[in-house]
């Protein structure tokens, strides 16, 4: 197999986000791969030519472009310099957070991914991650969360970058799943210095109420079952907040702002 095809992978992994499955690598056949017998051959000269960047997680393989940071070609900016270039302070203190939580809980993730900041899509998440955009996981973070410091923003990058961990390692990235729950409940100790004991469903519980049209002999029920909240147990939307919910009041609180130029 001749190199040409892992230099165009590395190039189309580049240019993807920084990183991709397999299964994105075949469905969009990446630099002229069509069939698992190529990417195969493939990626044994990927790994010969650029060891280590061939991580599996989860139910799937991840291909991490070559790390090019100490790439000297004029033409090149990194996502790193250029969120610092548009964002200055902002971007610095978002890529640092990255770096920090990348090496505390996602160390499958890529060494960078594209981190923007501005207005998100729908106007009350403080941030989002686009996990089906064509280039990769993107995050974008709320300009105006930055006013809250430091450790607000830092939560913010952890739960989006649990959306990113999730969809590289092709689990379901929804809040209300079995993935997201299980992930929550093995990272909590690390981010939040306790376990979380969570299950999905578990707040919500079956109950048997009266019926109203019940009536002696008009062939009708005498009670009917309906879900209730459970109030024993932790929330979904608490889960799905994870993990701003579970920091104890006055966390964020007297935190010095973070400078975030906009438009």
């Amino acid at each position: 197999m001749s190199p040409a095809k892992a230099e165009r992978l590395a190039d189309w992994l580049r240019a993807n986000g920084g990183a991709a499955p397999v299964r994105d690598i075949l469905s969009r056949h990446a630099a002229g791969i069509r069939n698992a017998d190529q990417l195969a051959q493939v990626l044994s000269e990927y790994e010969a030519r650029w060891p280590g960047r061939i991580n599996t997680t989860g139910k799937a393989t991840i291909i991490l472009a070559p790390d090019r940071s100490q790439d000297n070609s004029k033409d090149y900016v990194s996502y790193r310099q250029a969120a610092i270039a548009l964002w200055q302070e902002a971007g610095t203190y978002a890529h640092d957070c990255y770096d920090e939580l990348r090496a505390l809980l996602y160390p499958q993730l890529p060494a960078q991914l594209p981190i923007t900041i501005g207005l998100t899509a729908y106007g009350h998440c403080v941030g989002l991650t686009r996990t089906r955009w064509e280039y990769g996981p993107r995050i974008t973070l709320f300009s105006p969360a930055f006013r809250r410091g430091g450790p607000y923003i830092r939560d913010i990058i952890a739960h989006e970058l649990l959306h990113a961990w999730l969809y590289l390692a092709d689990l379901k990235t929804d809040h209300n799943t079995d993935d997201w729950y299980d992930a929550v409940t093995r990272l909590s100790p690390l981010l939040l210095g306790h376990e979380l004991a969570a299950k999905r469903g578990a707040d919500r519980k079956s109950v048997r109420v009266p019926n109203p049209d019940w009536e002696p002999g008009n062939g009708t029920p005498k009670t009917l079952v309906r879900k209730v909240r459970n109030e024993d147990v932790i929330q979904h939307d608490e889960i799905a907040r994870w993990p701003h919910s579970f920091r104890p009041p006055g966390y964020y609180l007297n935190q010095p702002a973070i400078r975030c130029p906009t438009y």
